[in-house]
């Protein structure tokens, strides 16, 4: 796991954000996916804070990330800053989404609030991501709509994020070619998650992230 942070006054907890063709400029709205929530409020929110030219290194080091998951080269699938809270952490997520929707890399993002149980639950976020990736790989959506659509709902109707995670992910993404530009799926705000949900999602990167195909890496 790939940690940019310096010290612990710069350190950064980087999780979140891209571009879907479809989508306008300034909406993070995903068209035709009621499972996938709409963060375009709270992004534009944050992205008015930042300050431009600062974290340009983060920044940087992001991009030389992203680089070497296209090429195959990565030595982590998952690039990982943390920092304490009121930092910034969010902001610098808000205005890599600004980024990452030019460059059109970006296949899912979720904010994760404790004021918000249901955006930071664990199978309402795998859905959510899923539905997301749908929308901007159109090959990715053609193969999910021909998997067992009854391991699908068992999984969702035992709450099992493994399961869950095998049959939206794993399986279909392994089975795509692979796309002309990286994919990122970027996820912000995993302290602010229930104990359960974090802990599971943790199993997750721990366990799976390893076994998705090598042009796609997690922030």
């Amino acid at each position: 796991m790939k940690k940019g942070a310096k010290k612990a006054s710069d350190s950064i907890d980087i999780m979140n954000i891209s571009l879907l063709e479809n989508q306008g400029e300034n909406s993070l709205r995903v068209p035709g996916e009621d499972l996938s929530f709409n963060f375009t409020a709270f992004w534009k929110k944050n992205l008015e804070l930042h300050l431009h030219g600062t974290r340009d290194w983060i920044y940087e080091d992001i991009h030389n990330w992203i680089e070497s998951i296209g090429a195959g080269k990565a030595s982590e699938k998952v690039y990982w800053v943390t920092g304490d809270a009121g930092i910034g952490k969010t902001i610098i997520s808000s205005k890599l989404l600004e980024i990452l929707k030019v460059k059109k890399s970006l296949g899912g993002w979720n904010f994760c609030r404790h004021n918000n149980p249901a955006q930071s639950n664990i199978i309402a976020m795998l859905d959510c991501l899923s539905g997301m990736i749908r929308s901007a790989l159109p090959v990715y959506a053609e193969i999910l709509s021909s998997e067992n659509f009854s391991i699908l709902e068992k999984a969702r109707a035992a709450k099992d994020p493994v399961a869950l995670f095998k049959t939206l992910f794993q399986l279909p993404l392994n089975k795509m070619k692979k796309p002309l530009k990286p994919i990122i799926l970027i996820i912000d705000g995993l302290d602010e998650m229930q104990n359960s949900d974090l802990d599971n999602f943790l199993i997750l990167l721990r366990d799976y992230i390893a076994k998705l195909p090598s042009w796609l890496g997690l922030f």
